[in-house]
Parts: structure tokens; sequence; C-alpha cells
């Protein structure tokens, strides 16, 4: 049999999953990311070189934070700034001799949701991811959409708030809203005047026992992220919408997110009448990126 290599590298972890062609991961592994690129290299060969010891594999596939080239090379890198501009793609298939696909981590994850999860009855979806930032992924006829230059899906810099024209309208984006660090998290202790907070987990538990700040600040946060969907579905007309991220396993938050989008769609005398798609949570969670990048590999 044989097997390909998923690779997950996070801002705090690598992951490492060998996974069988039906998506079944039979060995985990889980490093700390290093910060240089020389020391991420050395950790990528040495547990690649571990899980294919006693395996055939086929293939590499790369999950990474920000944008790539076809080449693999990191364009941006998110946290990983020794990486930015580093040809990782080439020189991993130098050193392994075998072929090896990277791909941005959001995109990794829709792919693993078409392949293993609450995307695959659903011809057209989004899948959102929520964390530090907005990310997503977009996928048209059961494919991965990417854009002319590799950066669709960035759901985060849409404009969901009032403009000031007199700084950068980054600061109207739905990263500084409908995130859960720069969103969530920053308007909660933008209104609590006492007790802060560094967890959406936290915030949102303050929220459901009706704690003023919290309403304030998970009101307004669904809010943004429901103009954010409603725009994201004006263009793209999904007939699903999937969330990721730590907060999307919690399931008031999904049925609130819910009806906070129903109330928005309700509102726009233009896109009311059509059929309203559903949101709901990703499925595959933690592994979501081992098996989208698993997943890369089958595709080519």
């Amino acid at each position: 049999m044989h097997y390909s290599i998923g690779i997950d590298i996070g801002g705090t972890f690598i992951k490492f999953g060998l996974v069988t062609s039906d998506g079944t991961i039979i060995q985990h592994l889980q490093v700390p990311t290093p910060l240089k690129k020389e020391k991420i290299m050395d950790s990528l060969l040495t547990n690649i070189h571990q899980l294919k010891a006693h395996h055939s594999v086929s293939a590499i596939g790369v999950s990474v934070p920000g944008t790539s080239d076809k080449k693999g090379t990191l364009l941006l890198a998110g946290a990983l700034t020794d990486l930015y501009g580093y040809p990782l793609g080439t020189e991993l298939q130098k050193h392994l001799n075998l072929p090896v696909y990277v791909e941005n981590d959001a995109n990794c994850a829709g792919l693993a949701e078409l392949w293993l999860g609450n995307g695959q009855e659903s011809q057209n979806f989004i899948c959102m991811t929520l964390g530090t930032g907005v990310g997503g992924a977009i996928l048209l006829n059961k494919q991965l959409y990417r854009g002319s230059t590799r950066n669709a899906g960035e759901f985060g810099l849409m404009i969901v708030n009032k403009l000031n024209y007199d700084i950068d309208v980054f600061y109207s984006s739905l990263n500084l809203y409908g995130s859960v660090q720069n969103g969530l998290v920053r308007l909660y202790n933008k209104y609590a005047s006492n007790h802060k907070s560094d967890s959406g987990k936290e915030i949102y538990d303050l929220f459901q026992n009706n704690e003023l700040a919290a309403q304030k600040a998970v009101n307004e946060f669904l809010r943004a992220l429901s103009i954010g969907l409603l725009n994201v579905t004006s263009v793209l007309d999904p007939d699903l919408i999937l969330i990721g991220g730590g907060i999307s396993s919690n399931k008031q938050f999904i049925s609130d997110l819910n009806d906070s989008f129903t109330n928005i769609w309700k509102q726009h005398g233009h896109i009311k009448h059509r059929n309203q798609p559903q949101i709901k949570s990703c499925f595959l969670g933690n592994d979501a990126g081992i098996l989208g990048a698993a997943f890369l590999t089958l595709q080519k």
C-alpha cells in the first residue's frame, strides 16, 4: 500500500500524519515549530524520514500559513517570518526525491472538509476559519478556487464596519471585528471595565451568563461575521458555509451565528428571496491541516 504524508506547519507546532488513500491517519507526530528556516527544514526532514522508514510514501503535502506560488515558495507565511520568500516545496523535493505540494492552511482545511468532512455532499461551499484573523477557502463545483494571484479566500480583508478615510481601511475589516483574537477579545476588553480576558471561550461563556460587556462584544462580533458572510454569499452563492477554528466547536456559537445571519439576510430586500445557505461547523478539527495536505497529493 502507498501512503502520503500530510504536514501542517503552524506558528506553535508542526503536525505530521502518515495517511492512507482513504484518509485514515495511521501515525501522528507533533513537534514545536522552530523560529529559523534551517531548523524548520531539519525538523521536517527528520520527521518525514521517521514516518517513511517502514512505509512506501508516494508524495508529501504541506499546509502552511500565508501564500505560496505554484512551486511552493512561500510569498507570505504568517507569523513564520523567516520563511518569507523561502522555496519550501523545491527544497523538500530536492532532499526527498518525492513530489511535494504546498498549500495555504485555510485552503487545506476546505479541501479536507470536501474530502472527508461536512463539505462532501456540497457542490459549492465556503470554509471560513476564525482565529487571530479570518481566513478561508472557496470550493466551487467541488474544486478549490485560488484566484489569479492565489489569494482568494482572504475573507478577513472585507470591509464590514464604517470607514474612517483618515486611517488604513483595514481597521474596518472583518479581521478586526469577526476574528476571535483581534475581534471578539479586543472588543470585550474595550467594553469591560474591570475584568480583562484573552480567551474567546471565556468571553462566550460570560455572554451566555448575560455579562454586559460580553453581550456587547459578542453581538458586535456576530453582526460583523454575518455582514461578512452576507457579502461572500451575495458574490459566490454557496449552498453551505462551514466555520472552522476553536470557537466553531461551541454549538451555541454556531446556533447564534445562524440566527444573526438570518436576521441580516431578512433585512436585505433583494437577497432575502434566495435560498439561505446553512452554517455548520467544520467536522475534522485539528486533523484538517494534515488531511487537506494529504488530499493535495491525490489531486495531482
